[in-house]
């Protein structure tokens, strides 16, 4: 990426800077790129449930996943293994970013030898864009990522009906969560191991949707 600010307001961490030194993190699935907020405070290069989108990059074109059957009708590609794979990695990427997070939609970015993809996934369906040659034409690569530092976060994806808890609502939440420890107590119910691990380590277990 150089010293170019493709991306304003927001870190482009390649994983090979600090895949190295940031090994407690415990994910193993990791794009080649990972996208944050600057304002974010990421505890590792991979850290899904503050990640905005991702970027995968491999150095061969055949790892595209699709192929141009027309001018307007793009194919899945299952006659490459690699670019099987990239698909496979493409859709899990996706799919765990939206499970850590309130998210309606995901932008991603696929990159392969001297061309590149954009994708748009939400749960009913994927978006996928022509080919790319970013080598070449950079301008239309450049245009994504400003145009997505332009963007709120509604439009980048977020929903907006979910909202931080207030003062109130976690006094109450957690007034229930104690009534009901206490009446599983007495009546020998069964109690799901995150509930009884306490206020804070709970709180913990709930980071993947803060």
């Amino acid at each position: 990426m150089g010293d170019r600010n493709l991306c304003p307001s927001f870190e482009l961490i390649p994983l090979s800077t600090e895949a190295k030194n940031n090994t407690s993190s415990g994910y193993k699935l990791q794009p080649g790129i990972t996208v944050y907020a600057q304002s974010a405070r990421r505890n590792s290069v991979c850290d899904w449930p503050l990640m905005d989108f991702f970027i995968e990059w491999r150095p061969d074109e055949d790892f595209d996943c699709y192929y141009e059957a027309s001018v307007n009708d793009r194919i899945l590609d299952d006659s490459c293994e690699q670019a099987f794979q990239m698909r496979g990695r493409m859709f899990t990427y996706a799919a765990q970013l939206m499970d850590c997070q309130h998210r309606l939609f995901v932008f991603a970015v696929d990159m392969f030898g001297s061309y590149a993809r954009l994708y748009r996934f939400d749960p009913s369906c994927i978006v996928v864009s022509d080919l790319i040659e970013y080598q070449r034409d950079p301008q239309l690569l450049d245009q994504f990522f400003a145009r997505y530092s332009a963007l709120s976060r509604v439009q980048r994806g977020y929903d907006p009906t979910v909202t931080p808890a207030t003062n109130a609502e976690k006094v109450l939440f957690w007034a229930h969560v104690k009534e009901y420890l206490e009446r599983a107590k007495k009546e020998n119910l069964r109690t799901h191991p995150d509930v009884v691990v306490g206020k804070d380590e709970y709180s913990k277990s709930l980071r993947c949707k803060p």
